[in-house]
């Protein structure tokens, strides 16, 4: 009875403790407000579940959006480790020519609990003119700066 016991036990703690390495979703918005048409693709991050979205690219016209839906798992061989995507952003001109190409960065990492941010890659303030993220206190702005509490399936709008 007692071997029983201390099995179930084992079993409860383990059952309580996989929450910790849950899958975490996250509903990404890229606004375009600034380009005749922007074209966007992933690029690989680090330690993502899902991130391989648009699948092969996206074209955005202005005033339009895109929504991604990626995740992050808190799992071997990344227990702990910073994740992160990146998408590789084509703006275009009226006549079709090539702007600039830029990419966006989302981050998930540890610092005192778990943060997120939404950088440009190279660290241009022009390209993103905003981000936003839906945490549990409410609407943060993100846009290179690490936000606690991000809820579960909550957006993360990013205007270009």
């Amino acid at each position: 009875m007692r071997y029983m016991a201390y099995m179930l036990s084992i079993l409860f703690s383990f059952y309580l403790s996989s929450g910790a390495n849950a899958e975490q979703w996250y509903r990404l918005q890229i606004k375009n407000q600034s380009y005749t048409k922007i074209n966007v693709s992933p690029v690989p991050g680090k330690c993502m579940h899902t991130w391989n979205v648009p699948l092969p690219e996206e074209t955005v016209r202005l005033d339009d959006e895109i929504v991604l839906n990626i995740s992050d798992k808190n799992s071997s061989p990344c227990i702990d480790e910073k994740k992160s995507n990146h998408w590789k952003i084509l703006a275009f001109r009226r006549d079709g020519t090539v702007l600039r190409e830029f990419k966006i960065t989302f981050e998930h990492e540890k610092t005192n609990g778990w943060t997120t941010s939404i950088s440009d890659y190279d660290n241009n303030s022009e390209t993103i003119l905003s981000a936003t993220c839906q945490t549990d206190t409410g609407n943060i702005d993100c846009k290179q700066r690490r936000v606690p509490g991000v809820i579960e399936r909550g957006w993360i709008l990013v205007t270009l």
